[in-house]
């Protein structure tokens, strides 16, 4: 791949077997979705991935496959698709394992416990309960008490900060439930947002 361009990650119709350790698709526009990235490369380049699928392909007993245009859609995307190269497997499907999620690192690299995204989750659960006992606290006629009000308020307003922060690192860490986890992210980064124009708007009107 020494010179190749990368274009983007995408997704193209199909399924994704394992054939003797290697990854292989399998066009089907019922079968689900499988995910990959595209590169663009010269005809050299192309000429010698060529040569490496052949190589894998009669390496494999019942292996077979022919080069391509495929349709790579980018998820989420209204942008029309890419048509890129791609090497369909033909060989025998039977006795092959399939990657259900279509996601070859899933089968080289499994998912791991979902530590940081519950960390995620504890932090979006903070806020609300220390906004909460932030206000009751502001309200008393004791200034040591308000002060302490104002920080724990401070500090419930960090923890969509830190849920962002453990859902993007728990995304590194290849935890289970990618989607719930994205969902927490967006929902850390927008009340981060929303908790620091409360703040600046808290102190502006206070100096007032």
């Amino acid at each position: 791949m020494e010179g190749a361009h990368f274009v983007g990650s995408g997704e193209v119709a199909g399924m994704l077997l394992s054939v003797s350790g290697f990854p292989a698709w399998v066009s089907d526009s019922q079968a689900g979705w499988v995910s990959g990235d595209v590169f663009e490369v010269s005809a050299e380049v192309l000429n010698k991935l060529d040569q490496e699928e052949a190589h894998v392909a009669t390496s494999v007993a019942g292996g077979g496959y022919q080069l391509v245009r495929a349709k790579v859609y980018r998820p989420g995307s209204q942008i029309p698709p890419w048509v890129a190269w791609a090497w369909e497997w033909t060989g025998n499907v039977e006795k092959r394992q399939i990657i259900p999620s279509g996601d070859w690192m899933d089968a080289q690299h499994p998912r791991t416990a979902p530590w940081l995204t519950g960390v995620a989750v504890a932090c979006l659960i903070s806020l609300p309960a220390g906004l909460i006992t932030g206000v009751a606290l502001h309200a008393s006629s004791d200034a040591i008490v308000r002060g302490l009000g104002d920080m724990v308020a401070l500090a419930s307003a960090i923890g969509p900060m830190a849920a962002a922060v453990s859902a993007y690192f728990g995304d590194k860490r290849r935890e289970k439930f990618p989607a719930f986890r994205a969902l927490l992210f967006v929902a850390g980064a927008t009340f981060s947002c929303l908790a620091l124009l409360a703040l600046i708007a808290a102190g502006i009107n206070r100096f007032l």
